[in-house]
């Protein structure tokens, strides 16, 4: 009997409890009515007017507090000069029209409503380029809050102008701006305060090609005139380029052209290499040039990029070592030349700077063996002459003591002279041939020498230009402005 009361008991009290605890729960399925009934007190009961700023004390303005976040720097056009990146704003105010009491809408704390049945502040960026990047056409619904806080955060994409500052390109460091503010409230009207940017780039993307430094805000007042005054939200963008593409892209081509065109002066100057080179680099310049046309904008010029300034040096010392290719060819030719070089220009060129320039030239194969053939024909004809002399003067000591022995010296004596006769012609064709070799190794005498001239030329031209390149690539590299 005990156990079946206490049973019993036990029994009625948990279903007491239950019943209680089932009466005192929230009813979930009617929550939707509850939220519909309180849109109905806030805005069809109400007469809620979305054209009226939501102002208590019109001798206060009303408190709009702005948010600013970067989600991603999505490009900056160097040419154009202009930057584009994803924002998230929030926006924060009061509207006293808009509270309620919770305990009577089943402690229902916050609801979600569209921007449409809302007044809105008009904050917009001043300074976007294109309507749809300036507003809020795809905005996710406003939180409002039992105290009358209403608190709205959307996405946006900005296109704003920036002035980018190129000289030191490719590792320049730019500041770029987004401006905020109330097209058509002044500030007697709405109060623009910035919240805190510390957690502004919570939420940032990494960009491939820009490093963002500094991103920071400030307030600043627009008077408009002597009794309107405007706030502006300026957001400081602070971006360095990561440079090591850019240099490999732009810089690293222009350098190893600057050093190769000196090492073509040091080419023979009768190889036809050398023009062939100065072409193929003339075209390489152009296409460094077109590149950049692209890529920069026009410059005052006050703000061109020491790139730019570099790829105007490559072009001049290019020019320079056209001309100088041109006229050691022209020097190099020698077999149009009938003269010996000046002989200051032997002495001051070919001697002295032949040496500096290691274009001292060498006596050619050519040269070489018509000297020796000289040599042997020379040395021919004295044994000649030599043989001939001891002939006469053995003839002439001869005692002769018969008539006989005299009329057969006479008749020996016939036989040299009509070797003598044999003898003079082959001294005139040995002459000759002496005068031909000659007048040969003077001509190969005079090439040698404009050629080695025009070499001294070229390559001296080709050490100063090498002197040029060093000096213009320090004057870059050392600039003030320079990466």
């Amino acid at each position: 009997m005990r156990r079946s009361r206490l049973a019993d008991i036990v029994t009625l009290t948990v279903t007491v409890a239950g019943i209680v605890l089932f009466c005192a729960a929230p009813s979930h399925g009617q929550s939707y009515k509850v939220e519909s009934d309180l849109h109905k007190a806030l805005f069809k009961d109400s007469n809620y007017d979305t054209g009226v700023i939501p102002i208590v004390d019109s001798t206060k303005p009303l408190k709009v507090q702005l948010f600013l976040g970067m989600n991603y720097l999505l490009d900056i056009d160097e040419k154009q000069g202009m930057m584009t990146a994803a924002l998230y704003p929030s926006l924060s105010w009061t509207d006293e029209r808009l509270k309620w009491e919770p305990h009577d809408y089943d402690n229902l704390m916050s609801i979600s409503v569209l921007p449409e049945k809302l007044w809105m502040p008009d904050v917009q960026v001043f300074n976007s380029v294109g309507a749809a990047s300036a507003d809020t056409l795809h905005s996710p619904k406003v939180t409002v809050f039992s105290n009358g806080t209403l608190y709205h955060t959307f996405g946006l994409v900005s296109r704003t102008p920036c002035e980018l500052n190129l000289i030191s390109f490719p590792f320049d460091v730019n500041t770029c701006f987004i401006q905020f503010g109330s097209w058509s409230e002044p500030n007697r009207r709405i109060e623009l305060e910035l919240q805190d940017t510390t957690q502004s780039l919570a939420f940032y993307g990494r960009h491939p090609s820009w490093k963002l430094q500094n991103f920071t805000a400030q307030a600043n007042d627009i008077i408009i005139s002597d009794t309107e005054t405007f706030t502006e939200l300026s957001i400081s963008v602070r971006v360095a380029r990561k440079g090591s593409y850019y240099y490999r892209l732009f810089v690293a081509p222009a350098a190893v052209c600057m050093f190769v065109i000196p090492v073509i002066h040091f080419l023979p100057p009768s190889s036809n290499e050398k023009l062939t080179l100065g072409g193929l680099m003339l075209v390489v310049v152009a296409i460094m040039f077109e590149m950049a046309e692209d890529f920069f904008p026009a410059f005052s010029l006050g703000n061109v990029p020491l790139v730019l300034h570099y790829y105007t040096g490559l072009l001049i010392i290019l020019f320079m070592s056209l001309l100088l290719s041109c006229l050691s060819v022209v020097i190099g030719t020698g077999e149009s030349k009938s003269v010996r070089v000046p002989r200051i220009l032997r002495i001051c060129c070919i001697d002295r700077l032949g040496y500096i320039c290691c274009a001292k030239g060498r006596t050619s194969r050519y040269d070489y063996e018509l000297l020796h053939l000289e040599r042997s024909l020379r040395s021919t004809a004295k044994r000649q002459s030599s043989r001939e002399e001891d002939e006469t003067e053995l003839t002439e000591m001869t005692d002769v003591d018969s008539q006989e022995e005299r009329d057969a010296a006479a008749q020996n004596h016939t036989t040299p002279n009509g070797t003598g006769e044999n003898s003079d012609g082959m001294k005139e064709v040995l002459k000759t041939l002496i005068n031909e070799l000659q007048y040969a190794r003077y001509k190969e005498q005079i090439k040698s020498e404009w050629l080695q001239l025009a070499m001294v030329i070229d390559r001296t031209g080709g050490l100063i230009l090498l002197l040029l390149a060093i000096i213009v690539t320090s004057v870059i590299t050392l600039h003030p402005k320079s990466w």
